[in-house]
């Protein structure tokens, strides 16, 4: 892939960036090799001389583990969150599907994108911030309203992305996008 946007690089229209989602629950993803499998990826894609985003949830990536990513030259910003996997911590599983097992248990589980994960996430980048980290964070999940733009402002977040809400509520994409000209 790094091979292919270098030789093609020089033919875009304009200016891009790499985002690399390293979060994926089905992916099977350790914690605990988290931040060496992104520093041997940083390590291939900083051929590019491109800004270079990873993408992580926050069920698989520890407050520690992403705060050493502060120093390293290739890394200008991080993404979170991606899903979260069936039975994470802080959410009423039964109420959110209406029983405590996944309907895609026999295909790992699946995730849980939309509504509950705002407020997990939010205090997830509080708690990246408050431990030093100073790179730019793209914060999303449960982004339903112009009121969540406000918490991941609040929470610490550069930017953030929408996903849900596109499907769910689409009708309030461009407030979202207003609240977040204003706030970012």
């Amino acid at each position: 892939m790094v091979a292919l946007l270098q030789f093609f690089k020089g033919n875009f229209s304009a200016p891009f960036g790499l985002q690399i989602n390293l979060s994926c629950p089905n992916a099977g993803r350790n914690p605990a090799a988290l931040i060496t499998e992104s520093v041997k990826i940083l390590e291939i894609v900083g051929a590019l001389d491109v800004p270079i985003m990873l993408k992580y949830s926050i069920a698989s990536a520890p407050i520690a583990a992403v705060r050493e990513l502060e120093h390293h030259p290739v890394c200008d910003a991080i993404c979170v969150s991606n899903t979260l996997p069936f039975v994470w911590e802080g959410i009423d599983w039964e109420r959110a599907w209406g029983t405590p097992t996944s309907p895609l248990a026999k295909w790992g589980g699946g995730g849980l994108s939309g509504r509950a994960l705002c407020p997990l996430v939010c205090e997830w980048i509080a708690r990246l911030r408050d431990a030093g980290f100073t790179k730019p964070i793209n914060g999303g999940g449960g982004m339903l309203s112009p009121e969540d733009v406000a918490r991941y402002y609040q929470a610490g977040a550069s930017s953030i992305f929408i996903g849900s809400v596109a499907l769910l509520r689409p009708w309030r994409v461009r407030e979202i996008v207003s609240r977040a000209q204003r706030l970012f």
